[in-house]
């Protein structure tokens, strides 16, 4: 039954030719993992029973395909990043094609960002070439571990704040870099991630330079050692909590008492940072984890601020 039923699938996959169209991510993630799994049953069976020709056809099937999706997705981010780098592809034609990959919409005010969105697979693809480092510090007892930001939250933030050449954009714990090259790309502001992790850090700085995003910069350092006063705007996917996070938005304080300051929060810190005096809100997040917080400081919070 088992064997029958991989066969049926597989034969399916194999007759969908809209898996080889270059745009159709989602259906080919989905795709790729059936025949992830197929593979994994498929081997399981071949240690069971030993030589079958017939398992071995199914086997040798599914990884033909596997390849051949693998590849159609290369050649697609492939062609991204060229464009890219050459500067044929960023600000609204860049945003044009994000949009096509997920269920964001501009006019959205209060979007539920559940999960990852096919536009995170493009974002991926295009960012992500070759291996992926893991990160190498053992993290504090009030830093969360990295996870990637959906990207549909940045298209939000910046779609509320209207960030533009002018602003200074900073990621608190940036990892790979993903979220600030997106808003490099798609305002022309300053954008600056701060990752604490030397080898993340890294690799995000090298991304940057291979797709010759000059307005992304990417600093090693622990986020309450900066000085932000020149930060207009700023993002935070829940990076660390407690006296950690009290400290940063201290430090965000000093910057919004020189200019108006913009802050995006995600995940579970959106009440704790909605909350504060000194910030009031600008879309409906509801103090919801899964919506983007985008908030302001208020006009009576520029004062002198000493740290």
């Amino acid at each position: 039954m088992v064997l029958e039923r991989i066969a049926a699938e597989l034969e399916e996959l194999l007759n969908a030719s809209a898996l080889l169209e270059e745009g159709n991510l989602a259906a080919r993630s989905e795709a790729l993992d059936e025949l992830d799994y197929a593979e994994e049953m498929l081997s399981h069976q071949l240690s069971l029973h030993g030589d079958d020709v017939a398992i071995e056809g199914l086997l040798a099937e599914a990884r033909e395909l596997t390849a051949r999706l693998r590849r159609t997705d290369r050649l697609f981010f492939t062609r991204v990043r060229r464009q890219i780098a050459s500067r044929r592809l960023s600000g609204a034609a860049l945003r044009k094609l994000f949009d096509r990959y997920t269920s964001y919409e501009p006019q959205s005010t209060a979007h539920l960002h559940l999960s990852f969105d096919p536009l995170d697979i493009l974002v991926a693809g295009i960012f992500h070439e070759g291996a992926v480092p893991k990160p190498t510090l053992p993290l504090g007892s009030e830093m969360i571990s990295f996870q990637p930001s959906p990207v549909s939250a940045i298209l939000e933030l910046i779609d509320h704040t209207e960030i533009g050449r002018d602003d200074v954009f900073y990621d608190l714990g940036s990892g790979l870099g993903d979220i600030t090259l997106i808003v490099a790309l798609l305002t022309e502001a300053s954008a600056r991630g701060v990752e604490i992790d030397p080898v993340l850090c890294a690799y995000a700085q090298g991304t940057a330079q291979r797709l010759g995003v000059h307005n992304a910069t990417f600093v090693n350092a622990d986020a309450r050692t900066l000085d932000y006063r020149e930060g207009t705007v700023f993002y935070l996917f829940t990076p660390f909590v407690g006296e950690h996070l009290a400290d940063v938005m201290k430090r965000i304080k000093a910057a919004a008492s020189a200019h108006r300051v913009r802050i995006g929060t995600y995940g579970p810190i959106t009440p704790i940072v909605a909350n504060l005096p000194w910030l009031r809100s600008l879309n409906d997040h509801r103090d919801d984890p899964f919506r983007l917080a985008v908030l302001e400081s208020r006009r009576d919070s520029r004062r002198r601020i000493t740290l």
